[in-house]
């Protein structure tokens, strides 16, 4: 996969900072160094492939192009080998899993081995690493994906065995102690939606390279981070909240905000009593209206009133109502350029 290469700044920031020294971390998240994850960087950004920030900078690089790909900031990171990640897991007892297909690997004499069959079951820890490890030849991460999404659904329900819950006045400082920290509560495995890069452009090499769909993976952090995602870009931050009763309209929206370089930042798509028929913006009032109309050419047309009240981290709440809807549809009808779904932001 791609995405923004670290500066050899922010690496010595970061070992700067694991060597003993505050970091600045508004938004503290744990993170498992386990493989290369990524996107592309907005109409003005770069990209490279993330795999290639761990062969330059370990795994100091690979955390920083990581918070660069998810807004965040991590509070601790570990690297581990297959050893080490048994030693991760052993706590955690046995752990379900449900494979919609068997976990196989290229075995030394070039032949396909089953690792793990398919269907619901329940495996140690030492089964569990098997699996993350197995790999076919020339199998591409895509096709890894939903084992390797099965196994940390269990791996993480499993988490409840060794469950602490964590102090806010001193965030655990291993990743085992988060483990303990996600099996406390409601906890749950997300992947980033991805996409074979298969353009000459993207690709030149034509590797084995994945492209993350940026508007999904926005909403994905303002839903489970609301506010606390910091934009790099300094573009507005947005708050969306669906009033047109399609399910579709947030995706629709953040697309085309990205594209105009805001950042959602919070959605609230809880199922409203009723619809909206006009989209609305609540702003800070703060913000110059040159700003607030900039939006209007993502979202089509709306009115605009200052926020009564601030919102810490949000400059602009939207309220889409079906005007939005229809300001897609005469798009399409129209043959206007639609702004691309993926690895942008």
């Amino acid at each position: 996969m791609f995405g923004p290469e670290p500066t050899a700044q922010q690496i010595a920031s970061r070992r700067t900072a694991r060597d003993g020294e505050v970091e600045n971390s508004k938004n503290p998240a744990p993170f498992i160094f386990r493989k290369e994850v990524g996107n592309k960087g907005g109409r003005n950004g770069y990209k490279r492939c993330l795999a290639n920030a761990y062969q330059k900078g370990g795994l100091d690089a690979e955390a920083t192009a990581t918070e660069g790909l998810l807004g965040v900031t991590f509070s601790t990171e570990q690297e581990v080998d297959r050893d080490g990640l048994l030693a991760l897991l052993a706590p955690l007892g046995p752990i379900t899993v449900t494979l919609s297909d068997p976990v196989l690997r290229t075995g030394a004499n070039g032949q396909d081995e089953q690792v793990l069959p398919g269907g619901r079951q329940t495996i140690t820890a030492q089964q569990a690493v098997s699996a993350l490890y197995a790999r076919r030849a020339n199998e591409s991460e895509i096709l890894r994906t939903p084992a390797q999404v099965a196994i940390w659904q269990g791996i993480v329900q499993a988490a409840q065995t060794v469950a602490k819950e964590a102090d806010t006045a001193q965030p655990p400082a291993t990743v085992a102690g988060y483990l303990g920290a996600l099996g406390a509560g409601p906890r749950a495995v997300r992947t980033l939606d991805v996409t074979p890069a298969l353009d000459v452009v993207t690709n030149p090499d034509a590797i084995d390279l994945l492209q993350v769909d940026s508007a999904s993976t926005q909403l994905l952090m303002a839903r489970i981070l609301p506010t606390a995602v910091s934009p790099t870009n300094g573009g507005l931050r947005v708050r969306l909240r669906n009033q047109t009763g399609d399910n579709s309209a947030l995706y629709q929206a953040t697309v085309r905000l990205l594209f105009a370089g805001a950042n959602v930042v919070a959605v609230d798509d809880t199922p409203s009593a009723g619809v909206s028929v006009g989209t609305r913006l609540e702003y800070d009032p703060s913000l110059t209206q040159d700003r607030i109309e900039g939006l209007t050419v993502a979202i089509g047309p709306a009115s605009a009133a200052p926020a009564k009240a601030r919102v810490d981290g949000v400059d602009v709440t939207v309220d889409l109502g079906q005007d939005f809807l229809a300001f897609l549809k005469k798009g399409t009808s129209s043959g206007g350029d639609v702004p691309p779904t993926a690895g942008g932001g």
